[in-house]
Formats: C-alpha cells, sequence, structure tokens
C-alpha cells in the first residue's frame, strides 16, 4: 500500500517465510551491569547492526504506516508448543480497500494458502495469517469469519485468504491440532500499531532454525530521501536449517549444542530450506537402473560442472536443461532436491 506524507513515501511490505531476524537472549558481547544475561534483548542492543541502511523507530514491520500485527501464543502441557501471528496491512475493511501486493517463491515445499491470487492480481483482499503446517484450513476459517463479519460485506461471495505455515512438528504435537479458528481468529482482532512480540511466540512457538530456538522476528529500514524515503518492514516465521551466521560471522560453525544436532535428524521434516544442515549426509549413488530406482538424496542441490557439461544452463536451482531431463528423469519440483557434489555424484 502506497501511501504520501508530506514528500515522505512508506510501502506496507511483503512478509518473508524463510528470513532470520535475531532476537537474542545472552550479552556477552555487552558490559557487565547494563545487560544481565537473562534479559530478552535485540541484536542492536548487543552491537550487531547488520546493512548500511537505517532502521525505523521501532525496528519493525509495524514502522510502515498502518501494519497491524497480533499473535496467540498456545502452550498446553508437555506437548502442544503452537500459535497463530496475524498481519493487517491497514486497520479498515481489507476486502473493499484491498493492498497491492505480490508473491516470491523461494522453496516451493510448502502449503500456503491464497498465493495464486495475490501473484495473478497483485492485491491482497485479507488479513495474512502465520501458522503451523496442518492449521492451514484454521487459518483460512478465521480469515474468512473476520473478513465475512466486516461491515459492507454482506453481499461477499468470494474471499482470498493469504495463510502461510511451517511445521512445527518437532517441539509441538502438530498431529493434535491443538489450534482453532478461534485461537486465529483472537490474533486478527488483537493485531496492534507499535512494537511487536518477538522470539517463541505466535506462530514462531515450537520453531526451530538453524538447531537452535527459532521464532518470531521483525525489522525494517528506511531509505533515504534520495532513493524515495520508503520505509520497508518485514515479519518472519524462521524455521529452517543452515549454516547460522550473524552480520557475516560464522557464529554457527563455533558452537556446539545437542539441539542443533536433533534438528539436524528431523531436517527433512521439519526444516524448509533446500541447503542439508550440518551432519546431514548421501550415501554413495548406485549404478545403472538401480540408482534410478533408488531413493534420492533430498536435501541437497545438485550443482552440474559446467567445465564438463558446458551446454547446462547455468542456474542452481533450475532443472529445465539439466543432465537429469537429458536421461529422462522427472523435473517435478521434489525433482529439483538433486545430488549435490558431497554426494559424489555425477552423470556416468
Amino acid at each position: 500500500m502506497v501511501r504520501n506524507h508530506s514528500r515522505r513515501v512508506t510501502l506496507w511490505c511483503a512478509v518473508g517465510l524463510g528470513s532470520l531476524v535475531l532476537t537474542a537472549e545472552i550479552a556477552a558481547g555487552a558490559s557487565a551491569g547494563c545487560i544481565a544475561e537473562s534479559d530478552r534483548v535485540r541484536a542492536r542492543q548487543l552491537g550487531i547492526a547488520p546493512g548500511v541502511l537505517a532502521p525505523g523507530p521501532l525496528n519493525a514491520i509495524t514502522d510502515v504506516g498502518g501494519v497491524l500485527v497480533g499473535q496467540t501464543t498456545l502452550i498446553a502441557g508437555d506437548s502442544v508448543r503452537t500459535g497463530a501471528t496475524a498481519i493487517l496491512p491497514h486497520g479498515g475493511n481489507l476486502y473493499e480497500s484491498k493492498v497491492p501486493a505480490a508473491v516470491f517463491v523461494l522453496n516451493g515445499y510448502g502449503k500456503s494458502a491464497g498465493l495464486s491470487q495475490v501473484a495473478e492480481l497483485g492485491e491482497i483482499e485479507s488479513p495474512i495469517v502465520l501458522t503451523n503446517t496442518l492449521s492451514v484450513a484454521k487459518g483460512m476459517e478465521a480469515i474468512l469469519d473476520w473478513t465475512l463479519a466486516q461491515p459492507g460485506n454482506e453481499k461477499v461471495v468470494s474471499v482470498n485468504a493469504v495463510v502461510g505455515e511451517t511445521n512445527d512438528g518437532y517441539l509441538n504435537d502438530i498431529r493434535r491440532r491443538a489450534l482453532t479458528s478461534a485461537h486465529v481468529l483472537d490474533a486478527i482482532r488483537s493485531a496492534r500499531t507499535g512494537p511487536v512480540e518477538e522470539g517463541a511466540v505466535g506462530a514462531g512457538t515450537g520453531t526451530i532454525a538453524f538447531g537452535w530456538k527459532g521464532g518470531i522476528g521483525t525489522s525494517s529500514r528506511r531509505l533515504p530521501a534520495v532513493l524515495g524515503s520508503w520505509t520497508v518492514g518485514v515479519l518472519v516465521q524462521t524455521n529452517f536449517g543452515g549454516a547460522l551466521t550473524v552480520d557475516g560471522r560464522r557464529i554457527g560453525a563455533e558452537l556446539e549444542s545437542p539441539a542443533r544436532a536433533r534438528a539436524s535428524a528431523t531436517a527433512p521434516a521439519t526444516m524448509s530450506s533446500p541447503f542439508p544442515p550440518p551432519g546431514m549426509a548421501c550415501a554413495p549413488r548406485p549404478s545403472g537402473q538401480a540408482w534410478r530406482n533408488s531413493p534420492r538424496c533430498r536435501t541437497t542441490v545438485y550443482r552440474p560442472s559446467f567445465r564438463r557439461w558446458p551446454k547446462l544452463r547455468r542456474s542452481r536451482f533450475t532443472t529445465r536443461y539439466s543432465w537429469r531431463r537429458r536421461r529422462g528423469v522427472g523435473t517435478s519440483s521434489r525433482a529439483r532436491r538433486l545430488w549435490s557434489s558431497d554426494c559424489r555424484s555425477r552423470p556416468s
């Protein structure tokens, strides 16, 4: 949504499902007596300031004018750790005052709802809800209840509910499906401007990132006047693997955690990153027809040797002209997770 405020232009942002905004709980870099070890602090309070642009006043998605965020956290017993996070582009009737929007899919292994219409029409007409994989239907139901109840929508017969998800099944009994549409509706109704709670809250209650505890994170950046004075905000639900890097430093390589090893073991089921977490390895590739009938290594990306195969298209994630097509192997989205050099696999 684009708004003009005395030469200042703000833009409500898209919501990312696979980025990292660090919420630290330690103060190793802080002076003694300023930040206690038990305090919950943000990265900038520890002197970590990535990038070259200045953040907004709150360093949150709500720095973009009109954006509201609401969250419901559901914790019950020893098995339920889940929730919902709702983002409203503005506080009015979203169906009547639709907002320009776009969709970019980095990894298509997901169960999101409503993306195709956003990509087709370039606009959004409902709140954005983030939750767990098996609660997408509950998120859609809550969006429909909220939208149809808005004044002026008495004759509405079609609503494009937008729901994003990650699988929190490692820390949460996801099969229990404890989250209800009423919980999601509470998140939508509680949406407010101002500071956004981060960490193990809302849709990030049961998520894992880099083998450590994931969660909800948010940030914002302000462009200088020469670039239009835009404000860009992001809210993310982190649940993926990879190498933990903070402001260019490979922190993950310097840390050891039992939780990291456990999360790595469940990476194919719970993480959406196309890259394998540390510790994952592939079995050697069989030869001939036995290879075609054998299970593929689904956690890594094959990087072909262009010196050996000069006609291959130089793309990391496409298989349109890959050797798999040349050999008659399928090129579905599942087939994009190909063998890597770690598997010592090359077409013979």
